[in-house]
Order: structure tokens, then C-alpha cells, then sequence
């Protein structure tokens, strides 16, 4: 044949009859690393919960959160900072719009009882059922 001078074709090997059964092993080891390891439960045994005397502590879902830091600005969601006033509508605002509302305050190391009683007072008188305070550890000097 012209078109074909070399008869490449011809001196082909045949295509295998059988598959590779080593192909759907490495697939299927693979599902399997990804089952075993692909879990949303990852086990952290440095992380315990603390020991607490009072058994009947539930957990809420919080609906606003209120950072407080040192220096006295008040972080709001989308907002920024905001003074006490500003705090005191915005509260409103949010016990308006969700009932039976949760506020977290995520206190910084500096922050006096004072300052997280008065933000504990806004919340409540703003509609809010109930005000968590996450408060921040100071740094130890060790």
C-alpha cells in the first residue's frame, strides 16, 4: 500500500482480553482510605471538657455576638465598632428580629465585671433571654 509504507498496524500487539484486576483493587483501597480517614469526627485527645460540679448546664445556640476588648471598643457583627449607644440599639434591633435570643460577649483579658455587667444589663432590658460571656484568659508570664 502506498498510503501505508510501513505497515505499522500489522506489527501492533492484540489489546489484552482480561482486565487488570490491580486496577480496581488500587480503587478500591483508595475508597477505603478515604472512608477511614475522611470522617468529620477527629479524635483530639488533648481537647477534655472541664469537670463541673453542676450537672444540669445545657448549651444554647447563640443568635448575636458582641466582642469587648481591653481598650473599650465594642465589635458588632458587620458594623465594626460601635459605641454604648450604638450597643443599645443594635441590641434592640437583634431581640427584635429573632425571638427567645441568645447574645455570646466575647470578653478580652482586660475587661472589668463592670463593663461585661453593663453589656449583661443591655442585653436583658433589649429583649434578650439569655447573655453568654466567653471571657478570654489572661497570658501567664511562665
Amino acid at each position: 500500500m502506498v498510503t501505508r509504507p510501513l505497515e505499522l498496524s500489522r506489527r501492533l500487539r492484540p489489546a489484552p482480553a482480561n482486565f487488570d484486576v490491580l486496577f480496581y483493587v488500587n480503587g478500591a483501597l483508595i475508597a477505603v482510605f478515604f472512608l477511614m480517614f475522611g470522617s468529620p469526627f477527629v479524635l483530639a485527645p488533648g481537647i477534655t471538657l472541664p469537670a463541673h460540679s453542676n450537672r444540669s448546664v445545657t448549651m444554647f445556640g447563640t443568635n448575636a455576638v458582641v466582642s469587648v476588648k481591653a481598650s473599650g471598643q465594642i465589635f458588632v457583627d458587620r458594623l465594626g465598632v460601635i459605641t454604648k449607644e450604638q450597643l443599645k440599639d443594635w441590641l434592640h434591633e437583634q431581640a427584635k428580629r429573632t425571638p427567645n435570643a441568645v447574645l455570646l460577649v466575647r470578653a478580652d483579658a482586660g475587661i472589668s465585671l463592670q463593663v461585661q455587667a453593663e453589656i449583661h444589663q443591655l442585653a436583658i432590658t433589649a429583649g434578650f433571654t439569655d447573655v453568654q460571656i466567653a471571657h478570654k484568659e489572661a497570658a501567664s508570664a511562665s
